[in-house]
């Protein structure tokens, strides 16, 4: 229901300048909409809004931006540090320089519970055109690799019924999200406890990694990726899934942003679609393309040729 300035200031125990000023900003952003009646201007959310910022949307994007604010942005802070050291600095926002990335995750059930929703809620959003950005029909066993909850596990098979997938991922990933009944529930959808850099890396068809190259450094892609490459079978595929960087003028800011944050919070960085191009070559992957999605995330396959 549409309400005016007054009530809403009302109803938040705010200022009525300080809430003309935040309104006005909202409505600039198309977050709101406003209709003025007999003199009166009255406001609701815009249909943008109610998709991304209710609670009560499939396609909701509260848990990205309570993790981004509470987890990320704050890092910012250290953005002097990041620059002139080139390390990641999320350990001195939480405490202790020594922590990483995911020792930052799961530093507690309440930041591994947020990590499990943001990783998830991306591909409420983009999962469906990532997996189908390519014909992927003729792998049936799948293997996502740092899959988290099956979130876009279950977009794949939604895609390619007659396939399997089998989400890899840390113990502690994998127990928080059973825990919190946060696990997809699908028959053709299965949970592996591993570590990609310690344990083996099962064969499989083809390997999803979305969202896993970007937190790592060099050579720990490399490692990776020939891992990967040393599993999978001949004839199959690894589908790399980021926010590449680009040319195009209307996603610079997000994929430039979204490299300056992963600075701060990683040992990883985003990449232009030539530098994941050549970290692919040179695990030994070949025919490598890349699909543009008109998203923030685009996928990228390499596949192993039949000898």
């Amino acid at each position: 229901m549409p309400l005016s300035e007054n009530n809403i200031s009302q109803r938040l125990s705010t200022s009525l300048r300080g809430m003309q000023i935040l309104l006005n900003v909202c409505e600039s952003m198309r977050l709101l909409m406003s209709e003025k009646k007999e003199g009166t201007v009255y406001y609701q959310m815009s249909q943008m809004a109610r998709r991304y910022l209710t609670s009560s949307s499939k396609e909701s994007l509260l848990p990205w931006i309570k993790f981004y604010s509470e987890t990320v942005y704050p890092c910012a802070q250290h953005s002097v540090h990041a620059v002139r050291e080139g390390k990641q600095q999320i350990g001195k926002q939480f405490g202790d320089k020594n922590m990483n990335y995911f020792d930052v995750m799961y530093s507690s059930r309440e930041q591994a519970v947020l990590y499990l929703d943001v990783m998830s809620s991306a591909w409420n959003i983009c999962g469906e055109d990532v997996v189908t950005a390519f014909d992927l029909s003729s792998f049936k066993n799948v293997y996502d690799l740092g899959g988290n909850t099956g979130a876009l596990a279950k977009k794949f098979i939604s895609a390619y019924p007659q396939s399997s997938v089998t989400v890899y991922d840390l113990p502690q990933m994998i127990h928080t999200a059973r825990t919190y009944d946060k696990l997809i529930k699908d028959s053709q959808i299965s949970f592996q406890e591993g570590d990609l850099f310690k344990d083996p890396i099962p064969t499989a068809d083809m390997y999803i990694m979305a969202r896993v190259i970007h937190v790592l450094s060099e050579d720990k892609c490399i490692e990776l990726l020939r891992k990967v490459y040393t599993a999978c079978k001949p004839g199959g595929a690894v589908v790399v899934v980021e926010c590449f960087l680009k040319d195009a003028t209307d996603e610079v800011i997000t994929a430039n942003t979204q490299h300056f944050l992963m600075a701060l919070a990683t040992e990883g960085k985003e990449r232009t679609p030539k530098e994941m191009s050549l970290l692919l070559e040179n695990a030994g992957f070949q025919d490598v393309q890349i699909k543009e999605t008109g998203k923030i995330y685009d996928p990228m396959i390499g596949r192993k040729v039949l000898k």
